[in-house]
């Protein structure tokens, strides 16, 4: 069973591993009459998206699901889905006789996945560093009893913890080490300690100013600050003075996960305030824009309810002009030094659904 909010990277493995085995695909398609229902109230047959989210998967679920895979947060909607619930529902059915696997790529850059807590029902979690402000290395999360079920040498060996993690290191990382992306995920834990230090820090930093004291450009084209006050995320000159520095500084402490949690924490700050000023901004532009979203994560000016539905919805905001072109619509933003981009980000099986082939995105 495939999800259709999913990134095409979640679906078209699955497309060509089914045509190679001859698995049957069933294509989750809960979001299908989303389009109409936007805008209107519920139906009587539901009380939440998650509910209708669960009935569309009970029309296609089976004995012989083997494989269930969906998107820990849609790439073009923002929406952030209930794994938990959802892993488990299919767990009490049937078990570990299918399997789930979550796409985190565009959900971690945001919100903490506590993968302990979700642990007993989600069988694999997928993530890449790249979008979590590092490099780009690929990060996999298997259960234990999912990573042995793919390995007989597992399975005979499962009783010695020690040859377990060797024969799983042995089986899963082939190859010789990428080094330099290790580095860069080392150095990601040093900037996750340091924005989860001081809430008071974090708020206080001109990260929090108005968008008046920010410098304008069409394109980013460096990985420096381009705030125009001092702040907490200044990026030091590369020298060799510096680089001596570093190299005589003792190794990181392992993270916390009270630090990790401090640190999504002030990150929800920065950008909560300012996806509400964004979304309510584009609601009132014009009566030919809409915003590609779903009904219990849309709020308007007086809604007083952002704050407690926030972990429905993440900065990841889709927009159609009924009139103007998306690629007219990115030319103006960038003439005006405002950032986005348009495509139809390898999500075209969602955003058919809406009724559109691209959106803008911010």
């Amino acid at each position: 069973i495939i999800c259709e909010h999913n990134h095409d990277a979640n679906i078209l493995p699955w497309v060509k591993l089914a045509e190679r085995t001859g698995a049957t695909i069933k294509w989750w398609k809960y979001h299908q009459d989303q389009n109409k229902k936007v805008t209107k109230p519920y139906s009587e047959t539901y009380n939440s998206l998650e509910d209708l989210m669960i009935q569309e998967l009970d029309l296609i679920l089976t004995s012989s699901t083997k494989i269930i895979v969906m998107s820990h947060c849609s790439n073009v909607l923002g929406r952030v889905y209930n794994i938990k619930q959802v892993g488990e529902h299919v767990k009490n059915l049937y078990g570990n006789n299918l399997r789930l696997v979550v796409d985190g790529v565009a959900a971690v850059p945001h919100i903490y996945a506590d993968l302990e807590e979700l642990g007993g029902v989600i069988d694999w979690y997928v993530l890449s560093c790249h979008k979590l402000f590092s490099t780009h290395l690929g990060g996999l999360y298997g259960k234990s009893d999912a990573v042995e079920e793919l390995s007989e040498d597992l399975q005979i060996h499962k009783t010695r913890e020690n040859l377990q993690q060797e024969l799983v290191y042995k089986e899963w990382e082939m190859g010789t080490i990428s080094y330099e992306a290790c580095a860069g995920v080392n150095a990601l834990g040093d900037y996750l300690s340091d924005i989860g230090k001081s809430t008071r820090d974090i708020l206080s930093s001109s990260i929090c100013s108005p968008p008046s004291m920010y410098q304008s450009s069409q394109q980013q084209r460096s990985h420096e600050c381009t705030s125009q006050t001092n702040d907490i995320y200044n990026t030091r000159s590369l020298s060799s003075h510096n680089i001596a520095d570093s190299l005589n500084q003792p190794q990181s402490p392992i993270l916390s996960k009270n630090q990790v949690i401090q640190a999504y924490d002030n990150i929800e700050k920065i950008e909560l305030p300012l996806t509400k000023q964004l979304i309510l901004a584009l609601t009132k532009s014009s009566s030919n824009l809409k915003i590609i979203e779903e009904k219990d994560v849309f709020f308007t000016q007086h809604d007083t309810n952002f704050k407690k539905s926030k972990r429905k919805r993440l900065p990841i905001i889709s927009i159609a002009h009924d009139k103007i072109g998306s690629e007219t619509i990115v030319q103006t933003c960038e003439a005006n030094g405002i950032i986005c981009r348009q495509s139809s980000f390898l999500s075209s099986r969602l955003l058919k659904a809406w009724g559109v082939s691209k959106v803008v995105r911010f």
